[in-house]
């Protein structure tokens, strides 16, 4: 199992929703102004319909919630390490 003293990293991560994805230089740009790094999942191969909820097709499901936080971990938190 991966462990990491998660106090050590200086790591400053953006969430943006589905619905903001029209807004995405604004985004780049409020990111790159505040030194955080910007990753886009919108079209991310990774993700099927099945981490999706039906109720909230642009929510993620518990599963997807899972993978999302593998992905993250491995894309951005263990990059900092």
């Amino acid at each position: 199992m991966f462990e990491a003293d998660y106090d050590q990293i200086d790591l400053k991560i953006m969430f943006g929703a589905s619905e903001m994805y029209q807004s995405k230089p604004e985004l780049v740009e409020f990111a790159n102004k505040h030194h955080i790094k910007f990753c886009d999942y919108t079209k991310d191969s990774r993700f099927s319909i099945e981490d999706f909820t039906w109720e909230m097709p642009d929510h993620m499901n518990a599963l997807g919630a899972m993978k999302f936080s593998r992905i993250l971990d491995e894309d951005v938190v263990k990059v900092q390490l």
